[in-house]
């Protein structure tokens, strides 16, 4: 074989192997999330997140966070299929849509570096508990809905992470968390 064709099938082979090369993570998007340009372009309006970290990690914990992952398999699709589970009808279709605006706010800031979020793992945990919990007992509506209120007051930088307590979600809307902090009654058992 002369040497510009041995070139000419090489060039080809490799670029052949690019249209085979893995896909990034952040690319193979699931269709049971929320569209991925959301994220990217709540990623790009963060000038100060994204000095630390990438699009591609950014991304990464957005899929964490509706997925779960390998340490903590449940994710909020989990939950939002809990909550949704029996439900039918305009109720289901409405507390949907206001689970769908809970995941998209609390997804996209939660992903963001650590040392830039506004929304840490300790106020996800406590939200998921108490949206299980309202659930288990009856009145998930207005658990989603103060969560939903309480979500947009911090990212609008009008409550701090000092005020997202168990005692605000068991006082203000009478459930128990599993901690004890709360007892059913809503009344507060101290300290948590």
């Amino acid at each position: 074989m002369k040497p510009f064709i041995k070139f000419a099938v090489l060039a080809v082979f490799v670029a052949l192997q690019g249209c085979s090369a893995p896909v990034r993570e952040a690319d193979a998007w699931p269709a049971q999330l929320p569209a991925r340009q959301y994220f990217v372009q709540n990623y790009e309006s963060d000038a100060k997140n994204a000095a630390v970290q990438t699009q591609d990690q950014y991304l990464a914990w957005v899929r964490r966070f509706y997925e779960g992952s390998e340490i903590y398999a449940w994710g909020f699709l989990d939950l939002e299929s809990l909550v949704l589970d029996g439900l039918d009808g305009e109720s289901a279709r409405s507390l949907k849509a206001k689970l769908d605006t809970v995941g998209l706010h609390i997804g996209g800031e939660w992903a963001k570096d650590r040392n830039t979020t506004r929304i840490t793992t300790r106020m996800l945990s406590l939200w998921a508990e108490a949206i299980q919990i309202a659930q288990a007992a009856g009145p998930v509506e207005s658990v989603v809905d103060q969560v939903l209120a309480d979500v947009g007051a911090v990212l609008a930088g009008e409550m701090k992470l000092a005020e997202i307590t168990p005692d605000r979600y068991g006082t203000t809307l009478s459930i128990a968390f599993m901690d004890g902090c709360v007892e059913s009654s809503g009344e507060s058992k101290g300290s948590c």
